[in-house]
């Protein structure tokens, strides 16, 4: 009798062992880009858009906020990125700065339904500042959504 109620016991705690990895499971998704120059870029922004099922298996139900994103390169390095616009029920719009641009550049978009998955991540100014730039602002239409002033 006694051995029954171990096993009932192993059998409950792997359960939910099961249920609290199925709640945190990751996603994973590689972007190639084919249009790309043959002569590599170096920390070049690419912009990645992103929609239901864009890339292929993307939902936001598996990803309800820009925080459950994250990206990395060929050598599982993370890499900067910049949300200019996130909307769960269209299209969102993530900049990514890739070290090595060109056709034959790969990178993995990694998503999870647990906000913040990436601590250590590289701040979105990044994208930015290893790319060149003073300073960037996202408009949309005629009034502009955010500003990323690099120098402050």
């Amino acid at each position: 009798m006694k051995s029954s109620k171990l096993l009932i016991a192993v059998v409950a705690a792997a359960s939910t062992l099961f249920v609290a990895l199925s709640a945190r499971a990751e996603f994973t998704c590689e972007l190639s880009f084919p249009s790309a120059p043959q002569t590599a870029l170096e920390n070049f922004p690419v912009l990645v858009r992103l929609a239901n099922d864009a890339p292929t298996g993307f939902s936001y139900a598996d990803c309800p906020t820009a925080s459950c994103i994250w990206f990395t390169d060929e050598n599982n390095d993370t890499l900067p990125f910049d949300v200019d616009t996130w909307n769960a029920s269209g299209e969102s719009l993530v900049w990514v700065s890739v070290p090595s641009f060109s056709s034959s550049t790969t990178i993995t978009m990694h998503w999870s339904s647990d906000a913040g998955s990436v601590e250590d991540s590289p701040a979105a100014r990044e994208v930015w500042t290893r790319a060149g730039y003073n300073a960037v602002w996202h408009f949309s239409g005629s009034n502009a959504e955010s500003v990323n002033g690099l120098n402050a």
